[in-house]
């Protein structure tokens, strides 16, 4: 992963890859890519201005878990577990 960061089209250094947050790392990998190339659409640089921070963390859950090769539904079915209490 950190290799396809230093290397074009993102350029970072190391110092830079360094103080990434996980959040950020997200961001750059799974971001939504049009259906017909799968080329990855253009990050909005505006800010929400409110975060449903629950949300954000099941998106990051979900893509990184599948990024890992678990499948949708064993994620989906792992978070209402998680988030309901009835998981440790």
């Amino acid at each position: 992963m950190i290799a396809s960061l230093v290397d074009e089209p993102y350029c970072l250094s190391m110092d830079e890859v360094a103080k990434l947050t996980m959040r950020q790392v997200v961001l750059i990998y799974f971001r939504d890519r049009d259906r017909k190339t799968g080329v990855p659409k253009r990050i909005d640089p505006t800010w929400e201005t409110e975060i449903d921070e629950e949300e954000e963390a099941r998106k990051q859950f979900l893509a990184i878990g599948t990024f890992l090769g678990r499948s949708i539904e064993d994620l989906q079915a792992e978070w209402e577990l998680r988030s309901n209490g009835n998981a440790s």
